[in-house]
């Protein structure tokens, strides 16, 4: 029986791209991935460059040995995702900046600025 590959290969490329770049990051090498994930070099190697489809189980486990996961996502949230993604390896790429979160709730110069004027307000009413 053969199996029909449906993925082509840049579109198999683009999905394990963010392996081999968070290997790197994590100053890892292949070997020692493959060691941690109880596997080969050369099979940590294809996976990374797409050549081969890997086994769903190999996938996860190299990915949870980088720090990462593999999640089906929903298409129509992929626009946010992707955002807080590009946002994430911006704050990556700034390194030696300031640290700032990917979101923020409120702003927090706002909102101390509130409670000195609630407090003002308070001490008021008391000496009415």
């Amino acid at each position: 029986m053969h199996m029909v590959n449906y993925m082509n290969s840049a579109a198999l490329t683009d999905l394990l791209a963010p392996l081999s770049t968070r290997r790197e990051q994590l100053g890892m090498s292949q070997a020692e991935v493959a060691r941690l994930v109880g596997t080969t070099q050369t099979t940590v190697s294809t996976l990374e460059r797409g050549v081969v489809d890997a086994r769903l189980g190999t996938l996860r486990q190299v990915a949870r040995v980088l720090g990462m996961d593999v999640r089906l996502i929903p298409r129509e949230i992929l626009p946010a995702i992707d955002a807080q993604l590009q946002a994430f390896q911006r704050a990556g790429s700034n390194a030696g900046e300031e640290e700032r979160p990917l979101y923020t709730l409120m702003d927090d110069d706002d909102d101390d600025d509130q409670h000195h004027h609630e407090d003002d307000t308070d001490a008021q009413d008391d000496e009415v």
